[in-house]
């Protein structure tokens, strides 16, 4: 019978349906209660088919009070303004996952800064930021200096997150696995601080696609040091880096032994001829370098 079904069960039934079966709120109150205030995922991105959600501040504020323990909240493309970011402060002692991706001009440090200061990302572990253009490299390093368990970022297309706003952020999130600053303006010098600092022997990705200032000639540093301060990495995304060369793709094919995706596409000067000529050292490093080769633009 229903009723004698755990709590939990119940949860796991109506999360599995599809749009998380939000669809199932109207039927009781038992269910409406269930699938708002007990539940501990709510993913809102390119405003979900839900007949009471749209770009409104508004709407999307009744939809948030209606939650009570999230735990991950995705808000992907939803073009709501720095205020709206007062309405996840009750999630502090549970909220884990806060993905912000692609809020456009909306979102600055501002809302950011202000959340921070409540202590509601104290306990969260992933945040993504990617294609914030009004979050600033400064933006970033202050919120990240309110999330000491954070494991995961990406702050991808983050256009003013430099060198300095690295050093920053390895100082303040030590237990990262994963980051992603693709399309940012990060050089070596930044690329050292995340190489030399604690997390790095734990990295497991890495996206740097599109640095434009990163230096990829092994003789020169740079993505090369990947291989010698990441033993951990299991994907690292390249692509874009017009410079990067042959020599500096097999030293880290060498090098991380535990590499299982590699993105090189759009990267110019690697020479997909003399990659095929080159014998692989290894099976495992043969198996990347073909995927190495089908990624090539040239």
């Amino acid at each position: 019978m229903w009723s004698d079904l755990p709590l939990e069960v119940k949860i796991k039934i109506f999360e599995s349906l599809a749009n998380d079966g939000l669809g199932y709120t109207e039927v009781c109150r038992e269910w409406r209660d269930l699938l708002w205030q007990e539940r501990s995922q709510l993913d809102l991105s390119l405003r979900a088919t839900l007949s009471d959600v749209s770009n409104e501040e508004a709407s999307l504020r009744r939809v948030l009070a209606r939650c009570r323990r999230l735990a991950t909240l995705i808000l992907s493309h939803c073009p709501v303004s720095d205020d709206v970011l007062s309405a996840f402060v009750p999630f502090g002692p549970t909220l884990r996952v806060l993905i912000l991706s692609s809020w456009y001009d909306r979102l600055s440090n501002d809302g950011l800064e202000r959340l921070a200061a409540t202590g509601a990302l104290a306990r969260l572990e992933r945040l993504e930021l990617g294609g914030c253009v009004r979050v600033t490299g400064q933006g970033v390093a202050h919120v990240v200096s309110h999330c000491p368990r954070l494991r995961n970022l990406n702050v991808s297309g983050v256009w003013g997150f430099g060198d300095a706003h690295m050093k920053a952020v390895v100082e303040s999130a030590r237990e990262l696995t994963r980051i992603d600053v693709g399309g940012t303006a990060i050089s070596n010098v930044g690329l050292r601080h995340l190489l030399e600092s604690e997390c790095a022997a734990r990295l497991k990705f890495v996206g740097l696609a599109h640095c434009s200032h990163l230096t990829a000639d092994s003789s020169q540093g740079g993505i090369v040091d990947l291989g010698t301060h990441c033993p951990s990495l299991i994907e690292l995304d390249l692509s874009g880096l017009t410079q990067l060369q042959d020599k500096t793709l097999w030293f880290l094919l060498e090098r991380c032994r535990k590499l299982e995706a590699l993105n090189v596409a759009k990267c110019e000067s690697l020479v997909k001829e003399k990659m095929k000529r080159k014998p692989a050292k290894s099976q495992r490093c043969q198996s990347l370098s073909q995927c190495y080769n089908s990624t090539v633009s040239n």
